[in-house]
This record gives structure tokens, sequence and C-alpha cells, in this order.
């Protein structure tokens, strides 16, 4: 009786053991050979629909970079310039001359109805053409010094806001995201020069705040970055399908180790498990850019790659998967904290001129900001890191954010070395500015 009940028993735990075991290999082979399922990305997935060439300011932009004369020399002398060292009237003079039909091109192009880029394909498309337009828009800045020491600040504040104006369509222009990194990179340029430009500036109270009013639309072109991350999120799923194809690598130049051991090894590449992996990370930064900093979900960022890619090794099979999305996700995870960033810098830049507009009419700050409203600003400028109204103290002749740590913590200006610009270009510099506590734009004036 005991022998079979105990036949019985060892008959359960045999059972019990092969079914463990063939649970495990099932598991063990779901990561080493399945792939899984394409994932439902419809939500990710955008048309692009070309807009007529006489709507379009692309072609004006075009042709303003082949008309751009400037030379390797002219790089070096511009950044000393607009970096506050060397400056030569004669030389701004000549160079502005040389460029003008450029320049008046890069302008012509706000009189098309929107800016619309040729559709990227791919990591390699050619986008050369974004470093005439950077170069164009260092030009502007470089007019507008010109044009500040000659006492024309009219033409000085114009110019900003059409390079504002700009820099907003370049992020909408439904192309990658190099598109709204070169729109997002020009807006702080000129937000930057526009700070700097206000304690000194020579117009009336009411250009002032006109300008301060107008400036709102300019803060971040939301939709059209929105609708970058859905066409950049097209872009990393067509080049990992051609990496399976064939030795399609341009995109992955800084991963030929890892690239290396595919070509031995072609499984160790899942285009479903990856594509999953790219859609859940965009639909987080998608819904991220949409609300406050304070309201933010992590993004899915990969950890301690070295580690998991070694156990990636033996059980996960996905390794070159990993690395690739790790290597795609750890810059692009910096946009929107960038977004709010240059945000915030062009919100700075309306309360200035609504406070500088206040001052020259009254006589004297105000209490608060509630006095600018509504005949300086519709309304207060929000902080883009809390989604309130960006602080402001009259004592220490500051507004301020309260910056990545969300706590107002009463405003701390720059450190000397960084005024009267405010914003230094150096971008060591920039990142010390945005990680101390309550960054803020002193009131110079």
């Amino acid at each position: 009786m005991k022998t079979d009940k105990l036949k019985k028993y060892l008959k359960r735990r045999l059972l019990v053991l092969l079914g463990i075991l063939l649970v495990g290999l099932g598991l063990f082979c779901y990561y080493w050979f399945w792939d899984g399922f394409a994932p439902n990305d419809a939500d990710l997935r955008l048309s692009y629909k070309p807009i007529p060439a006489n709507k379009n300011g692309f072609g004006a932009l075009q042709q303003a970079g082949k008309a751009l004369k400037f030379s390797d020399e002219d790089f070096f002398k511009v950044k000393d310039i607009l970096d506050g060292r060397n400056w030569d009237a004669a030389y701004a003079t000549a160079l502005l001359e040389h460029n003008e039909q450029a320049l008046r091109l890069y302008f012509s192009s706000l009189a098309s109805e929107r800016l619309q880029v040729p559709p990227v394909r791919s990591s390699e498309a050619d986008l050369a053409y974004l470093n005439d337009w950077e170069t164009l828009a260092q030009l502007t800045v470089l007019k507008v010094r010109l044009r500040h020491r000659e006492k024309r600040d009219g033409e000085a504040f114009a110019l900003l806001r059409q390079l504002l104006e700009l820099a907003w369509r370049a992020q909408g222009a439904d192309g990658s995201m190099c598109h709204c990194l070169f729109g997002l990179k020009t807006q702080r340029l000129a937000a930057i020069e526009l700070l700097r430009l206000t304690p000194e500036c020579t117009l009336a109270p009411e250009v002032l705040a006109a300008g301060a009013r107008e400036l709102g639309r300019y803060r971040e072109n939301q939709a059209g970055i929105l609708r970058g991350c859905k066409l950049e999120y097209a872009v990393w799923t067509a080049d990992l399908e051609k990496l399976k194809t064939g030795a399609y690598k341009g995109a992955y130049r800084n991963l030929r180790g890892v690239l290396a051991g595919y070509d031995h090894d072609t499984g160790a590449l899942k285009i479903n498990r990856t594509r999953s992996k790219y859609a859940r990370f965009w639909r987080r930064l998608i819904a991220n850019l949409a609300k406050p900093w304070s309201e933010r979900s992590p993004l899915p960022i990969t950890r301690n790659l070295r580690v998991k890619s070694l156990a990636g090794l033996a059980f996960d099979r996905n390794y070159v998967g990993e690395h690739i999305y790790w290597e795609l996700t750890r810059g692009m995870a910096k946009l929107e904290l960038k977004v709010r960033k240059h945000s915030n810098e062009v919100a700075f830049c309306q309360l200035m001129l609504a406070l500088r507009a206040y001052k020259l009419k009254n006589g004297e700050l105000p209490e608060s900001l509630d006095a600018l409203v509504p005949e300086y600003l519709r309304k207060i400028p929000k902080d883009a890191f809390d989604g309130r109204p960006l602080r402001y103290s009259r004592a220490k002749k500051l507004i301020y954010s309260v910056g990545l740590d969300l706590k107002d913590s009463g405003g701390s200006a720059p450190a000397k070395s960084s005024q009267p610009k405010t914003f230094r270009r150096s971008g060591l510099e920039y990142k010390r500015f945005w990680l101390q506590r309550d960054p803020g734009a002193p009131i110079e004036f």
C-alpha cells in the first residue's frame, strides 16, 4: 500500500518536473527563435502629404543656400563675434554685403504659406542644406548686432521676429527630428539675442508691448514636433528593415563591432521585438511632450546595457536590436528637455519685452506680473516645467522658472560670467545654467 502511494507521489512529482522543463524549453525557444508579432503602430504612422510648390518656402531656402558665400575662415570669425569676442564692424559689413541676396531669399520663404521639406526615407538622407540654414541664421544674428550698433533697433527686432518664425516653421516642416532640432536651436539663438538686446533697446513702449504679445505663438510648434516624432519613427523602422534585408549600416555607424557579429549571426536581431520597443518609446515621448515636465512619465530607456547584452547572448537573442535601441534612444531622450528649455527662453523674452515697455511708460517695474495683463500681454506665459505661470521677483529683478527640481526656491540669477548675455553660447555653461535651482533671466534695466 505504501509502495503504491510512493509511486503515485513520485509520478506526480515527475510530471510536475516534466511540465516545468517543457515550459522552460518553450520560453527558451520563444526568446531564441521567435520574433513575436509585428506591433500595432497605426497611431504612429503618418502619411506625407506634399503641398504645392507655390505654397512651400523650401524652394526659397534652397536658393538661399546656393547663394551663400561663407568660408571656413568666416565660420570661426563669426563664431568669435557671436560669442562676444573680436567685434569687427568692417568685416561684418562686408560679409553681410556678400550674402545680401542669400539673406533676402532666406526670409522670402516666410511669404509662403508654410515650410515643408522633401520626405526623409532613411537616416542616410542628404540633409546638408540644414548646415546652410544654420549659417544663414548666424548671419542674421550678426546683422542684428550691426543694426543695433547703428541705433536701428526696429530693424534688429524685426529680423529676430522673422528668425523666430522661421525656427517655428522648421519645427513643423514634416521632416525628421533633425529639422525639429534645427528649429529648436535657431529658436534658442534668436531668444538669446533678444534677451541681450532688450535692456539697451530704444523702441517705444507700444512697439515693445506688441512684440511681447506676438512672441507667444513662437514658443514651440507642438503639433509640428509631434508630427516630426512620428516621421522619425518611420525612419527608424525603415532603417531596421533595410538592415535585415542587406548590409545597410549607415544609421548605426557607432555600432560597427556589434554589427560585425550580426554578419555571422543573423538571428541576433529580432525586427518585431525591436519595433515594439521603438513604438513604446515614441508613444511615451509623444505623450510627455503634450504635458508639463512635472506630469511626464519616465521614458523606457535601456540601462546597464553591457550587463543586459551579455545576458542577451545566452537568453534574449536580440542583443543587436538592444544595442540599436540604446544607441538611438539615448540621444533622442533629451528632446523633451530641450523643447521645454527653449520654450521657457522665448517666454523669458516675452516677459522681458513687456517689463521693459511697462517701465518705460510707468518709470518702475510692476509689483507682480498680473499688472502686465492685458495691456502688455494677453496672459502670463506658463512655465514649461510645472505648467504654472513663470515666477517674478521685483526685489531681485529676476524672472525665473522652477527648473528641473520643480521647486520654487526664490530664483537664482546666472553666474557673473554669463552676464549680460543671460545665456552663454557655450554648451557646458548652458547646461550648468539649466541644472541650477530656479534658472532665470536678470532684469537689467
